[in-house]
Parts: C-alpha cells; sequence; structure tokens
C-alpha cells in the first residue's frame, strides 16, 4: 500500500496537465507530510537539547525566511539541477535525489536534524522543479517557490507559536 501511494505522489508531482490551484496544495502537501514526520520522529529518537531557535524574529525576518528564501533556494536550484543533468543523469528521479542530498547537507550545516528533515521536501522541490522546467523555466521557478513558501510559512508559525 505505501509503496503504491509513494508512486501516485510522484505521478501526481509530474503531471504538468493540472491547474496551478491543484497543483500547487498537491505537491505542497506530498512535500510537507512525509517531512513533519521525518521531523516529528528524529525529535523524539534524537531529542535535541534546544529546539530550533530563529532568534529575535522582525516582519521582514519572517518574510524572508517564508517568501525570499524560497525564491531565493530555487534560482539556486535551477544551476545545481542543470549542472547534475549535464555532468551526471538525465534521469528524472536521480536528479532529484542527488539535489535533494545537497540541500540537505546545505541546510544541514546549519542544524544537522534540519539536513535530514528538508531531504524528502528537497527531493519533491526537484522533481516538480525538472518536470517543469521541461515546459517553462518561469513555471518551474514559480511552482517550486510557491510550494516551498508554503512549506517554510508553515514552518515559521510553527516556531513563532512554539517560543
Amino acid at each position: 500500500m505505501f509503496r503504491k501511494i509513494f508512486f501516485r505522489c510522484l505521478e501526481f508531482v509530474q503531471d504538468t496537465s493540472q491547474r496551478w490551484w491543484k497543483y500547487i496544495p498537491g505537491v505542497f502537501l506530498i512535500a510537507f507530510i512525509p517531512s513533519a514526520i521525518i521531523s516529528i520522529v528524529l525529535n523524539l529518537i534524537i531529542r535535541p537539547e534546544a529546539p530550533m531557535d530563529l532568534g529575535e524574529l522582525s516582519t521582514a525576518l519572517v518574510l524572508s525566511y517564508a517568501l525570499a528564501a524560497p525564491f531565493l533556494e530555487t534560482l539556486i536550484m535551477w544551476p545545481i539541477i542543470s549542472l547534475i543533468q549535464r555532468f551526471v543523469t538525465k534521469q528524472v528521479i536521480l536528479v532529484s535525489i542527488i539535489s535533494a542530498l545537497i540541500w540537505g547537507i546545505f541546510h544541514g550545516v546549519q542544524a544537522p536534524l534540519w539536513g535530514f528533515t528538508v531531504a524528502w521536501s528537497f527531493f519533491i522541490f526537484s522533481l516538480c522543479f525538472v518536470t517543469w522546467k521541461k515546459l517553462s523555466v518561469l513555471k518551474a521557478i514559480a511552482y517550486v517557490t510557491a510550494v516551498h513558501a508554503l512549506q517554510n510559512s508553515l514552518a515559521v508559525g510553527y516556531i513563532l507559536l512554539r517560543s
């Protein structure tokens, strides 16, 4: 059953025939739910001494985490994916896995658990980007940014509620 759900999710992410108002929330859920489960499980097993702290949050900082970071990371994702496709593999799933590992390492530098938590989301973001890039780089950027912004907004909101 898990395998069937997994492959249906991957098919959904790669289905470019959908309208944006269905696609973006659907991909957000596919990225967010497993990532949240990974985060909960890791936090239960490892029990970090201090929860993630974003420091003193101004409105500008919240907006940068929720909106600017997803846009900038998507712009950075574009050449990373292009390099993977040019020098490593063109296979969509492998490109997405390699990209996710790179993003997991980037985020893990700040907080190791965070690297594991974001890896799944970046696999989905990368899969979304590779899929839409074939049709339109602008759509790829817009869709990944939107899904990522939803995810970051929820994460920042959760951290704000906890502090």
